[in-house]
């Protein structure tokens, strides 16, 4: 039966890609940590901005998952919004960053982008700090 390599899912033969992330499938999982090989591409605060930016990606062929897909989104404090990361295998990531920029480069109406001067990740301009390396994030 084959496996995802990103989500480790199985699925039935036949099957060659995931469904849910748009990886191509292997025939066994290796014993790795497949968190260490995953890069936010993109981070933001809303789960429809999320979706839309993982379906773009796996349109270019890009294998994607949300953080809250692992389950490692927890519940905003009253007032607050929760930080999903778009997580890429990290031999892509400056592809996935460079596809979400110029989505949002012709399509501006859709969210405002500001990029953390410290680690260079794409971040929804409505949150304070990057939530990948903890940075203040500048207002513009």
């Amino acid at each position: 039966m084959p496996f995802c390599p990103i989500c480790r899912f199985e699925y039935q033969e036949g099957v060659k890609t995931c469904p849910d992330c748009g990886a191509e499938l292997v025939d066994r999982l290796e014993p790795e940590k497949i968190l260490e090989k995953l890069k936010p591409a993109y981070i933001t605060s809303s789960p429809a901005t999320s979706q839309m930016i993982c379906e773009l990606l796996k349109d270019q062929g890009i294998a994607c998952l949300t953080s809250n897909q692992l389950g490692s989104a927890l519940l905003p404090v009253f007032g607050e919004s929760a930080e999903i990361q778009i997580l890429v295998p990290e031999n892509k990531a400056e592809e996935a960053q460079q596809i979400i920029k110029a989505y949002f480069e012709e399509n501006p109406e859709e969210v405002s982008l500001v990029i953390c001067s410290n680690c260079g990740a794409y971040v929804d301009a409505d949150l304070d700090k990057c939530p990948v390396c903890g940075e203040m994030l500048e207002d513009e």
